[in-house]
C-alpha cells in the first residue's frame, strides 16, 4: 500500500498547540519510509508586502459569503495579496504573513489594512488547510498556514484575515535545516 508511518515529529522550541498565532505553527515530520515521485518544493527566504500569495489547501469548501460548508476532499488553488509580516505576542516567537480577504464586489467593505484589491482568484484559508503551503510566484515556500482572525464577522468569509508562519524568517531556515530528515541521506 502506498501508506506511510510517522517516525518523529519535530517543532520549534516555543510551539504551542493551544495557540497558533505565535508564529510558531510548524513541525518537520520524518516518514518510515520514502516517498517517490514528487519534487519538494524550495523555500524561499525572502518576503515583500504586496507580492501574490499562491495558496493551496484541501480545507471546507465554499464561497467568501458562505464559507465552510462541505469537507469534499479536494485540492483548491487560489491567491491573495500579502498585507505584510507581522509580529506576533511581542515579537518573542515569531511573525506571520497575513493576507485580508476582500470581497471582489465590495473590496473597501471587506478591507482590513486600508488597501483595497482583490486578486482574480481571491482566496484565503478554511478550516483543514492547517499547514498547508502559500507559495510565491517562483513556486518557493513562503509560509505554513496557520489559521484566520475572524474580527467581528463570525465565520471565516470575506473579511477574515488568514495568516501563515512565516517561513522565511532566518530562525525557521535555520531549524528546517537542522531537522531535515533527507540531510542525512
Amino acid at each position: 500500500p502506498n501508506t506511510r508511518n510517522a517516525v518523529s515529529i519535530v517543532t520549534p522550541g516555543a510551539y504551542n498547540p493551544f495557540n497558533f498565532s505565535l508564529g510558531q505553527d510548524l513541525a518537520i515530520i520524518a516518514l518510515d519510509r520514502p516517498v517517490y515521485n514528487i519534487a519538494g518544493s524550495p523555500i524561499a527566504t525572502t518576503h515583500t508586502t504586496g507580492q501574490t500569495l499562491n495558496i493551496a489547501g484541501y480545507g471546507l469548501a465554499g464561497t467568501g459569503t458562505v464559507p465552510n460548508q462541505i469537507f469534499d476532499g479536494n485540492r483548491r488553488i487560489g491567491t491573495n495579496t500579502s498585507e505584510g509580516i507581522f509580529v506576533t505576542q511581542g515579537g518573542a516567537t515569531g511573525t506571520v504573513i497575513v493576507a485580508d480577504f476582500e470581497d471582489p464586489l465590495n473590496p473597501g467593505g471587506t478591507d482590513f489594512f486600508g488597501t483595497p484589491t482583490f486578486t482574480t482568484r481571491e482566496a484565503a484559508t478554511a478550516p483543514g488547510d492547517s499547514g498547508g503551503p502559500i507559495f510565491d510566484s517562483a513556486g518557493r515556500v513562503l509560509g505554513v498556514a496557520s489559521g484566520v482572525f475572524t474580527i467581528g464577522i463570525g465565520d471565516w468569509g470575506y473579511g477574515s484575515l488568514p495568516f501563515w508562519t512565516n517561513l522565511t524568517e532566518l530562525q525557521y531556515q535555520l531549524f528546517i535545516a537542522a531537522n531535515d530528515p533527507l540531510r542525512l541521506s
